[in-house]
């Protein structure tokens, strides 16, 4: 029986942009940059996990990969996602939380996520990589954007579950939402308790760029993100 929390609607797409468009250009100044510095993709089969209005996936498609899937559990953004009109990509509705993803064993060369892990419990979390690991490649590889626990200790009131796991609950698009901010040792050892070689771990940055908010400039110098990195060997 499917959980309600995750029951995806039409006002939780529109608040979502909202908020997307509050919030300023942070992923074009910051996300984007590194991970098209980071990540291979030309050539190979791409599947952007939880991919919103498809607008990341749409700046990794100007990469050439050969192919591009998203994911996400929201309809109305799923229709975005498509009408962007990327070449050689399909969009599934999935939540992959606790369902199967659409894909056949062994297909894609890299997943890629940005902040959707946050969205889910540790549990999930789990099922969401075996998925993952199910569907990479052998050699393949996992790379997902988390937000850096410093900063969300320094600027959120966090509840602890455990020494690697904070959570806070909180208005997120004009709704009450949990996220959940987890250590880089947390998904060290889940990504191989799933099977995977974890092996790189970047910090991204705030950089001194005048398109982003006051919030973020006020802490420039500081890690948002960390981009973690692991493959299927």
């Amino acid at each position: 029986m499917k959980n309600k929390k995750f029951e995806a609607t039409f006002e939780f797409a529109k608040n979502w942009l909202n908020y997307k468009n509050l919030a300023g250009p942070t992923q074009e100044v910051m996300i984007t940059p590194i991970v098209k510095q980071k990540l291979k993709i030309a050539g190979i089969s791409l599947c952007d996990l939880g991919c919103g209005d498809g607008e990341l996936t749409h700046k990794l498609s100007e990469l050439n990969p050969k192919e591009v899937i998203g994911i996400d559990i929201n309809r109305t953004l799923i229709k975005l996602a498509i009408k962007r009109q990327i070449p050689n990509s399909t969009f599934h509705l999935c939540n992959a939380a606790y369902e199967k993803l659409p894909i056949m064993d062994s297909a894609i060369d890299l997943f890629f996520s940005s902040n959707m892990f946050m969205h889910l419990n540790n549990d999930e979390v789990q099922f969401s990589l075996k998925e993952c690991y199910r569907v990479l490649k052998n050699g393949g590889q996992i790379s997902f954007l988390v937000t850096h626990l410093n900063w969300a200790k320094s600027n959120y009131i966090l509840k602890q579950v455990n020494d690697d796991t904070f959570y806070t609950k909180r208005l997120v698009w004009s709704l009450s939402a949990v996220e959940h901010y987890r250590s880089t040792q947390f998904y060290s050892n889940l990504l191989t308790d799933t099977g995977f070689q974890f092996f790189q771990e970047t910090d991204v940055i705030i950089p001194n760029d005048n398109r982003l908010n006051i919030r973020y400039l006020s802490q420039a110098g500081l890690p948002l993100f960390s981009l973690l990195c692991a493959f299927k060997p």
